[in-house]
């Protein structure tokens, strides 16, 4: 019997083409079927939404109910975890602060594949009055995290 499930049956989750489209119905346009395909970057940003909407906390994702209900409902889906749904919120506000800190500097490469950066040293040591801003966008981004 699994043998027979695993190889032919079309609707076993692992069977189905996730590339296909599944017919749904859509309010918003009365009472049409629309064909939708899966996408998981719209599910996942939809889990973020909810999450958000209802002020459920970000670990919330992580728990056995929301999986057994997203295994039934829409299996294709990944589930992420509760520190990918915080970065998918942080993604949503354009001017954020946290991206900034968090975005990486350009540096330019040479020939040889070395590193040429702005400065001639990299600092290791006590922070500075810059690194105190920094520090202080840190903790906000902890405490949304967290």
């Amino acid at each position: 019997m699994l043998n027979h499930i695993r190889k032919y049956c079309k609707y076993y989750p692992t069977n189905v083409d996730k590339n296909q489209k599944m017919i749904s119905g859509d309010k918003s346009q009365g009472k049409k079927l629309v064909a939708k395909g899966f996408v998981q970057t719209d599910v996942l940003e939809a889990c973020a939404e909810i999450i958000i909407i209802d002020e459920l906390p970000f670990s919330f994702v992580e728990k056995k109910g929301f999986r057994k209900f997203c295994s039934v409902a829409c299996p294709l889906f990944n589930i992420p975890s509760r520190r990918t749904i915080a970065f998918v919120r942080m993604r949503e506000d354009e001017d954020n602060p946290f991206l900034a800190y968090f975005k990486e500097p350009e540096h330019e490469v040479d020939k040889g594949g070395v590193v040429l950066s702005s400065t001639k040293y990299i600092r290791v040591g006590p922070p500075s009055e810059d690194d105190w801003e920094n520090a202080t966008v840190f903790v906000k981004f902890l405490r949304v995290l967290l």
